[in-house]
C-alpha cells in the first residue's frame, strides 16, 4: 500500500474505535446509535441531491433490499450496544469486529455461494476462535469455557448475526445498484447513495425495535438520557470512517491489505477501553486480541 492508504486506514481505525467508545460510554444506547445512524444518513443528503442522476437510476431490486439491510443495521447496533452496557469495550469490540469472519464462510457454505477457504484464512479463523475464546478469561490458571456464556458474548453473537446479515444483503444490493450506473461513476456513486438511504432506514427500524421493546414511556426515559451532541459526532465518525476507507481503496493496489490494515482497530479499541473506560487488562484478553488481530490479518490476506 501507498503512505497515503496507510494514513487514511490508520485514521478511519481510529475514528471506528473511537465511535465505538462512544457508544459505550453513554447511556441509552438504542437511542443513540439511532440518532447517530439519522446523522450519518444526513450528512450524504448533499450527495444525493449532487449524485441524482445516479439516484434515479437506483433498481427496484437494489431499493427493497434497504429493508432487510437496515433491519440487519439495527440488529447488529442492538446487539452492540447491549454487549457495552453488560461487558468491557476491550473485549465485546473485538469479539463484535472478528465473529462475523467465522460466520460469513459458514452461511455462504451453506447457501452455495462461497468460494473455497484458502489454508491460509481457515488457520487465521482457528486463530480467532482461541482468541474469542480467551477474551473472558480471568487468568490462565483457571481456564473455564464456561465464561463464554457471559451476556455479553451473546449480545456480541448477536451483532455479529447482524453485520453478516446486512454484509451480505448490502453486497447484492450494490452489485444491482453498480451494474445499472456508468462504470465511470458506479464506484463512487452506488455505496455513497446507498449507505446514505441505508443509515436513515437503519435510524427508521431502531427507532420501531426500541417502541416495540421499551414501549413510549421507555423511549421518552431513554431520551432524557441521550447524549445529542455525542450521537452526532459518533454518526459523523461511522460515515468517516466508511468515507475514508472507500477513499484509500484508490490508492491501494490490493484490496485484501486495506482489509487486513483495518484490524488496527481492535488494539485502538483495547487501548480506549483500559485508559479511558478504566478496564482492566488481564493476560488472556491481551493475549485474545492479539490472537484475534492476527487471525483476522491472516484471513484478510489469505
Amino acid at each position: 500500500m501507498s503512505m497515503t492508504a496507510i494514513l487514511l486506514v490508520t485514521l478511519s481505525a481510529v475514528v471506528h474505535a473511537s465511535w465505538n467508545y462512544l457508544g459505550k460510554s453513554r447511556q441509552g444506547a438504542l437511542l443513540f446509535f439511532a440518532a447517530a445512524s439519522a446523522m450519518g444518513g444526513m450528512m450524504l443528503i448533499p450527495f444525493l441531491a449532487a449524485f441524482s442522476g445516479s439516484l434515479r437510476l437506483m433498481p427496484a431490486a437494489a431499493a427493497r433490499m434497504l429493508i432487510p439491510a437496515g433491519l440487519f443495521q439495527a440488529v447488529y447496533l442492538i446487539g452492540l450496544g447491549k454487549a457495552y452496557e453488560t461487558g468491557d469495550l476491550s473485549a465485546a469490540y473485538p469479539t463484535a469486529r472478528a465473529l462475523p469472519v467465522l460466520i460469513v464462510p459458514a452461511v455462504s457454505l451453506i447457501l452455495g455461494t462461497g468460494e473455497a477457504v484458502h489454508p491460509q484464512a481457515l488457520s487465521g479463523m482457528v486463530i480467532i476462535s482461541a482468541g474469542i475464546l480467551l477474551l473472558p478469561q480471568k487468568s490462565f490458571r483457571s481456564l473455564s469455557f464456561s465464561r463464554t456464556g457471559n451476556r455479553w458474548m451473546a449480545w456480541a453473537l448477536l451483532a455479529a448475526a447482524g453485520t453478516v446479515g446486512y454484509s451480505l444483503v448490502d453486497d447484492a444490493a450494490l452489485a444491482h445498484f453498480r451494474g445499472a450506473l456508468d462504470p465511470a461513476v458506479a464506484s463512487l456513486h452506488a455505496p455513497v447513495i446507498y449507505s446514505a438511504l441505508e443509515s436513515l432506514t437503519t435510524s427508521a427500524f431502531l427507532i420501531m425495535l426500541g417502541l416495540c421493546m421499551k414501549g413510549p414511556s421507555g423511549i421518552v426515559r431513554e431520551a432524557k438520557l441521550l447524549k445529542l451532541r455525542s450521537a452526532c459526532i459518533a454518526g459523523i465518525g461511522i460515515i468517516g470512517a466508511y468515507c475514508l476507507v472507500l477513499i484509500a481503496l484508490g490508492f491501494a493496489r490490493n484490496v485484501s491489505y486495506v482489509v487486513a490494515f483495518r484490524q488496527l482497530s481492535l488494539p485502538i479499541g483495547t487501548f480506549l477501553g483500559m485508559m479511558l473506560l478504566g478496564e482492566r487488562m488481564t493476560p488472556p484478553k491481551l493475549a485474545g486480541t492479539l490472537l484475534i488481530l492476527t487471525g483476522l490479518v491472516m484471513v484478510a490476506l489469505g
